[in-house]
């Protein structure tokens, strides 16, 4: 990301957001399985002591010696198992970085799917200081906040920039207050038309321009903010699964699941029962 601009590299600056989902040190033993799944958030995962494999839906298995870090973007389907006779243990974090409100930082790089050695390492021990954090006092807000930019600076460092960076940065960047308008309204009703007068473009000039910005056309990316807002509460509230849906702009709670197992494969209620996310 060198080329990027001083202006854009402040608004990038100003706007970064690093929320944390979960974090954890979750000892794990032979025939550990995740099950297949997606969650909101990126998944940082430093094993030791087990060996693994790792799967990306469609895509081939990848080995994951033990000493191994998962780096597994948001939204994506995977599963993670222990295929030797050994336990270990997983220092792992769960984790959302956003500019621009709702532009995931990690996906204007081409990340690894495991990492070795050093940087592993590294990135298990800042999880365990992430959870040695707590949650008590402003302090500790402070501290946690301190090691989530170093969590995900340690993860930049072990990708590459994507070609097309520089532009979805910039279509992010024009359609900025567009996208804080639709993270701050996702239970309100939403259409492309009045998207389009808020970004003062022509729906059709609106939809390229959302599309490039996005790689969605906007309704589409409506229900994928919802869905993934959905995921992140019934990961992290008690609320129950028709709160959930209305708060994200559901007045169905049975469309809700619906369309929840639909794009996560479980139903809303099987999906937090089953969110183990070491």
């Amino acid at each position: 990301m060198a080329a990027l601009g001083r202006a854009l590299i402040g608004l990038i600056e100003a706007s970064l957001r690093i929320e944390l989902d979960d974090c954890g040190v979750t000892p794990i033993g032979p025939g550990h399985d995740t099950g297949w799944r997606t969650l909101p958030g990126c998944v940082v995962a430093a094993v030791t002591g087990a060996d693994g494999e790792f799967e990306r839906r469609g895509a081939p298995t990848i080995p994951m010696p033990a000493g191994g870090c998962l780096i597994v973007p948001p939204l994506v389907f995977h599963r993670g198992h222990v295929t030797g006779t050994r336990g270990g243990v997983s220092r792992w974090s769960l984790f959302q970085a956003r500019i621009f409100t709702s532009v995931d930082v990690l996906g204007l790089y081409r990340v690894p799917d495991v990492i070795h050695g050093a940087a592993a390492t590294r990135l298990g021990d800042l999880n365990e200081e992430l959870v040695a954090c707590g949650a008590a006092d402003l302090g500790a807000v402070v501290r946690r906040q301190e090691v989530l930019h170093r969590i995900l600076r340690a993860v930049v460092d072990q990708a590459t920039p994507r070609d097309d960076g520089l532009a979805l940065l910039g279509h992010a960047e024009r359609l900025a207050p567009v996208l804080a308008h639709i993270d701050a309204h996702l239970a309100r009703p939403l259409s492309r038309a009045g998207l389009a007068r808020l970004a003062g473009l022509s729906p059709s000039r609106f939809h390229a321009v959302f599309r490039a910005a996005t790689g969605a056309a906007p309704l589409d990316y409506i229900l994928r903010q919802r869905i993934q807002r959905a995921q992140r509460l019934l990961l992290t509230s008690g609320c129950g699964i028709q709160d959930i849906a209305a708060a994200v702009g559901f007045a169905d709670p049975f469309h809700f699941s619906r369309l929840f197992r639909r794009r996560c494969g479980q139903s809303p209620s099987a999906y937090r029962a089953g969110a183990e996310r070491a």
